[in-house]
């Protein structure tokens, strides 16, 4: 576990309005009413606490404890092991997280806990630096920034729509 992890989950679950308590034997507290009634270990585990498991409301923060638990994980973890972004006139210390068809997803850890901020961006033609960046401030927006480079990098046709169903259009 990278020590980014926690102070992340407990600065988002605060953003959606769930309180957290000090970490306490490697594991975040999770608060509803003051009362703990769930913790999520280093991982991304979510344990519930017995006597609460069966509320609705500890039902309802449990599903958005374990979506925004699953997406902090993935980019606190890709940001720690992330080597730094390298590009001409680039200073603000971004972090390169993935690189395909001459464009790259990077992020940025923000000063005094803010967050984090990522960012797509064109490579130059000699790949020396970046240009025409969509920036995407704050861990919640890390889905649309992974679906803008997606999309930018030609992975993904930004007009086709997905749906559940699948249907032949003659």
């Amino acid at each position: 576990m990278n020590d980014k992890f926690f102070p992340e989950l407990a600065r988002r679950l605060k953003r959606a309005g769930i309180d957290t308590g000090p970490v306490e034997k490697e594991r975040l507290p999770v608060l509803l009413d003051g009362q703990k009634v769930m913790a999520v270990a280093p991982g991304g585990t979510i344990f519930l606490m017995p006597e609460t498991a069966d509320t609705q409301p500890v039902v309802d923060a449990y599903d958005t404890v374990a979506g925004i638990s699953a997406q902090v994980h993935e980019y606190t973890e890709a940001m720690a092991s992330a080597l730094p972004l390298k590009a001409e006139g680039l200073h603000e210390g971004f972090r390169l997280l993935a690189d395909f068809n001459g464009v790259v997803l990077a992020g940025q850890e923000l000063d005094q806990g803010w967050g984090y901020k990522f960012v797509t961006w064109a490579r130059s033609p000699n790949r020396t630096a970046v240009a025409h960046g969509h920036y995407y401030d704050g861990g919640d927006s890390y889905e649309a920034a992974k679906l803008d480079f997606a999309c930018r990098a030609g992975l993904v046709d930004e007009h086709r729509q997905f749906t559940d169903e699948a249907r032949f259009v003659p």
